[in-house]
């Protein structure tokens, strides 16, 4: 899985040639500042991609303040630093959850890249209790059966899923004396004919509710373009970033 990181750096030669002397001191500020704000409005830039793209994307994804999202969301922000000498500034996606849920980059990597995606910890587990190689999990939202249950994030929380692992029997063998384990409270629905199995499925008394579809390997297409849009956007809003930041820095020097 690639890192997906825009590093945005500064090309000032046409904006600063007919500065004097003395202006240019403030030339290092200026970059740093406009650099930062160019990556911010890249971010921006990249979220309103997302919106488009995206159906509904949760908060995880897509802040709701997509242009001062502080440290929400899937993307994260380096800012340029004349004092640490740091004339680039990056828009990336975060690689890590910080304990809250998975990382942007596993959901995300599959729509920049394309192809298939790497199998969650749930789905390895399900292996061990007999999941076919190459099927997949997917929460069954759209079901007249209900639903799994989903945090703000649109994940199924690791304490859900691990007590639905932990309830469900056995997938190996289910369809020889699924008959005779009716009363499990979590167990895999298996297709008609027995080759096979649709779902994860949760009784209630004589309540069912459909939690997960068991799909095979599913394939995506490329459709975020995280360079080419962060690139676009870059090229767009630096002159006029730098410009301002000029500005600013010649108002403000002493």
């Amino acid at each position: 899985m690639s890192e997906f990181r825009l590093d945005i750096r500064s090309d000032i030669k046409e904006v600063t040639k007919k500065l004097s002397r003395i202006q240019k001191k403030q030339i290092p500020f200026a970059s740093a500042l406009a650099l930062t704000r160019t990556a911010e409005d890249v971010r921006t830039d990249l979220y309103r991609t997302m919106l488009k793209i995206f159906d509904a994307p949760v908060a995880y994804t897509v802040p709701k303040n997509i242009k001062q999202p502080k440290n929400k969301g899937s993307l994260y922000l380096v800012p340029a630093d004349k004092r640490k000498k740091r004339m680039t500034s990056e828009v990336f996606v975060k690689n890590l959850s910080f304990g809250k849920g998975t990382p942007a980059l596993n959901f995300l990597n599959p729509h920049i890249e394309g192809g298939t995606r790497r199998a969650k910890a749930s789905e390895k587990a399900l292996s061990a209790k007999g999941l076919r190689g190459g099927k997949f999990l997917t929460p069954s939202t759209r079901s007249p059966y209900g639903h799994v249950s989903l945090n703000r994030s649109g994940n199924v929380t690791k304490g859900n899923m691990n007590k639905i692992l932990s309830g469900l029997h056995s997938i190996r063998g289910m369809s020889g004396n699924w008959e005779s384990r009716q009363k499990s409270t979590y167990f895999a629905m298996p297709k008609k004919g027995g080759d096979g199995f649709t779902g994860i499925w949760e009784r209630k008394g004589k309540r069912l509710k459909k939690l997960f579809n068991i799909v095979d390997t599913p394939i995506y297409k490329k459709r975020f373009h995280f360079y080419r849009i962060g690139e676009a956007s870059a090229m767009k809003h630096f002159k006029r970033n730098f410009q301002k930041s000029l500005n600013h820095a010649l108002a403000t020097a002493r």
